[in-house]
């Protein structure tokens, strides 16, 4: 009875299924992949992957290589390879000026502002006037930042973002040589 029931089983449901099966249509060809309107820009400085992290409760540092030292970072110098960092924690992104700055996640502004640049700034740079910035928290102690931001930011402290909701624009405020968009991931801090 058991094997009269299976094969009754497949006779009938194995048909259904496989008319169902052969009428759907691949998922592309029912929403194909319609790319961004916008251009890529090109990545023109990376993360400086020898950011030290500090271990607060004794005072050492550890960089990304693994070596630890607790003597003070000295920037933009090094001391026997031991403390090198030239302060780029985040990616830069060549683009013309004023290209919008979309968020990337959805998330809560927690700073947007014009602020005085790095003193000095970093290579010698002259400043472009005070430097556009805005941090977002997106959950999870995650927070996207990004600078060199020309007026007017179109976001506000305490403001909601969503994906895709434009932050402000591109430009060359602050420490930059050119315009580009420096973009940087952080977690569990934002400041």
């Amino acid at each position: 009875v058991k094997k009269l029931s299976t094969i009754s089983y497949s006779r009938f449901y194995l048909p259904i299924v496989l008319a169902f099966l052969s009428a759907q249509e691949p998922f592309l060809e029912i929403r194909p992949y319609v790319p961004p309107s916008f251009e890529q820009y090109p990545a023109t400085q990376h993360v400086d992957h020898h950011y030290p992290s500090s271990n607060e409760l004794d005072d050492l540092f550890l960089r990304f290589d693994g070596v630890q030292f607790n003597e003070d970072i000295i920037y933009p110098d090094c001391v026997s390879g031991s403390s090198c960092y030239d302060g780029h924690a985040g990616v830069d992104y060549h683009m013309p000026l004023n290209i919008p700055i979309i968020s990337p996640a959805n998330g809560y502004v927690m700073w947007a502002a014009f602020s005085p640049p790095a003193d000095p700034c970093p290579g010698g740079i002259t400043p472009n006037g005070d430097q556009g910035t805005i941090i977002v928290s997106h959950g999870a102690n995650y927070y996207s930042v990004y600078l060199h931001l020309n007026p007017p930011l179109n976001v506000s402290v305490g403001e909601n973002v969503e994906t895709g909701d434009t932050l402000g624009f591109n430009g060359n405020t602050g420490c930059a040589i050119n315009t580009h968009l420096h973009f940087e991931i952080r977690k569990n801090h934002w400041p």
